[in-house]
């Protein structure tokens, strides 16, 4: 500063010669950083502030720009200068000369009343409107910019930026002009984003100051510029007599994305006033923070999808069950309890039917009955019917195996075969003869073991036959016991004892399940009705 001020006596010194005849020059009444502002007075007697720029280029440069683009702004409330000719290196322009600024008030220390900034702020408005609808940006608004004549009218000058613009050049950079503690964020950055919309920030930080009688910036002991946030409830009045309107407004006015902001500073002034018809969005009086939805993440399942994928396709017996179940009624009760018959007697249903070969196809069954290997037929609805060739049974399950003890030196046997009525054990032929074999099964038994004289009663074995049909039409998968016997209507061989027939799917008929018994040679039939 110490600079600057020799070189302003230095050109306060220049300027009296150079402007002699025509102003008699006074005192300097400000400081800037283009020039100085000295007071003069012209030959007409009328008081006049000559601005004498500083005699770096970049002064010149600015000093001239401004001159160049307040005068195309035809307006009442628009300080207008005009160039005097002087000689070089000396560049003056002269101003109409005003007693106060805004500055003033705030240097008082005392909170402007809300009609007092009302009326300016409606008073400045349409100057800025109307700078910005022909392009022009003034880019410097502080208070002290900001004029009051000896009539309480406002004034405004100094317009520095032609804007929009893409490509920033130098000499019309929006981060050149202004003061930091009044320029939003893509003004300090020279976004491509500056607009019109820098002035309204500008504008109601100004606004916000006065309403609290405080500017918000100060230098620190180390000369550092300090900024107080813009901290307001705007459901609250920012100052005595102040409706929340007017915190809204401000609180609108100064977000940090242009965005937010209103889209000209006549909607700012408006809703300032109480004036605007339009309730200001909540988004754009403050920002919420966004609430992040976590999302379940499913990849903790691809493991064990792979180590299931792999036993299904390297474990043929275990790709074979999981295909049946793919295909089968999950919703139905018969799925289920079918399944449990299944699983507590596979010896059983392997004793009574035999060896069961399954081919390709699911409406073709073959079934050995376990006398002398020879093969069981499956007759479908469609008069097609499926022979099997001759099977190796191999050893035929007893469906009661016996448990060999020795007692007393005696061979005993305790089987789960059926027993008498008083709980005893059936009695045999006393001998110590092997049992004479009745079937396959029991003839390769026999051979192996030696039991004790007092046999079981062979069990009753031969088969009858079970036919399922529908009426109503259509047709339906069978499942007998569990097990899929191809499509009805069908007739299928079966062993002698109880059997499950169901359809699937079950809610297409009724009953949903029917128990037949059958008996040797015997046909049973079970019958469905559609649903």
């Amino acid at each position: 500063m110490t600079d600057k001020r020799e070189e302003a006596i230095e050109l306060l010194g220049l300027l009296a010669p150079a402007v002699d005849g025509r102003f008699i020059v006074g005192d300097i009444i400000g400081y800037g950083r283009w020039g100085i502002t000295v007071k003069a007075r012209d030959i007409s007697g009328r008081i006049v502030a000559l601005k004498v720029a500083w005699k770096d280029d970049e002064a010149r440069s600015q000093v001239l720009r401004e001159t160049e683009l307040t005068a195309k702004i035809d307006h009442p409330g628009v300080l207008v200068p005009r160039q005097v000719e002087v000689p070089e290196p000396l560049l003056v322009v002269e101003t109409t000369y005003m007693a106060r600024s805004l500055g003033d008030l705030l240097d008082a220390k005392q909170p402007v009343a809300y009609e007092t900034i009302r009326d300016m702020l409606l008073a400045i408005g349409p100057v800025l409107d109307k700078a910005h609808s022909i392009g022009i940006v003034h880019g410097g608004i502080l208070p002290e910019k900001i004029f009051v004549d000896d009539n309480g009218r406002y004034f405004i000058g100094d317009f520095s930026l032609r804007l929009p613009q893409a490509v920033f050049v130098e000499g019309n950079r929006p981060s050149t002009v202004g003061f930091t503690a009044y320029t939003p964020m893509e003004q300090r950055h020279d976004l491509p984003s500056t607009d019109g919309r820098i002035d309204e920030f500008s504008l109601a930080v100004v606004a916000y100051e006065l309403l609290r009688g405080a500017r918000r910036w100060r230098f620190g002991e180390e000369g550092v510029l300090e900024i107080d946030s813009i901290d307001m409830v705007v459901s609250r009045p920012i100052a005595l007599g102040a409706p929340p309107a007017a915190s809204a407004a401000i609180r609108r006015a100064t977000s940090r994305e242009a965005a937010f902001r209103y889209p000209s500073v006549g909607d700012f002034v408006q809703s300032f006033a109480g004036l605007s018809s339009m309730a200001t969005p909540a988004a754009h009086i403050f920002r919420q923070e966004v609430a992040v939805k976590q999302r379940t993440s499913w990849l903790w399942l691809l493991p064990i999808a792979a180590c299931i994928a792999a036993i299904v396709v390297f474990r043929p017996a275990m790709r074979d069950s999981a295909i049946r179940f793919w295909h089968s009624d999950w919703t139905a009760s018969e799925f289920w309890r079918g399944s449990a018959e299944t699983s507590s007697k596979p010896a059983t249903d392997a004793g009574m039917n035999g060896g069961v070969t399954t081919q390709g196809q699911a409406a073709t069954t073959q079934r050995s009955n376990g006398v002398g290997g020879s093969p069981q037929t499956t007759t479908r609805g469609d008069g097609k019917t499926a022979v099997g060739g001759p099977v190796n049974p191999g050893p035929a399950i007893d469906p009661f195996p016996r448990v060999q003890t020795q007692q007393g030196g005696k061979a005993q046997v305790a089987d789960g075969s059926p027993r008498g009525t008083d709980g005893q054990e059936k009695s045999a032929p006393s001998n110590n003869k092997p049992v004479a074999a009745t079937s396959a099964g029991d003839a390769s038994r026999a051979a192996t073991r030696t039991v004790d004289p007092k046999p079981t009663k062979p069990a009753e074995t031969g088969s009858g036959s079970i036919e399922v049909s529908i009426n109503g039409g259509g047709e339906a998968e069978v499942y007998i016991d569990g097990r899929s016997h191809g499509r009805a209507p069908l007739t299928w061989q079966a062993p002698v004892g109880k059997h499950v027939i169901t359809l699937r799917p079950a809610s297409r008929f009724s009953p949903t399940v029917v128990d037949v018994n059958v008996a040797i040679g015997a046909a049973v039939r079970a019958v469905f009705t559609s649903r």
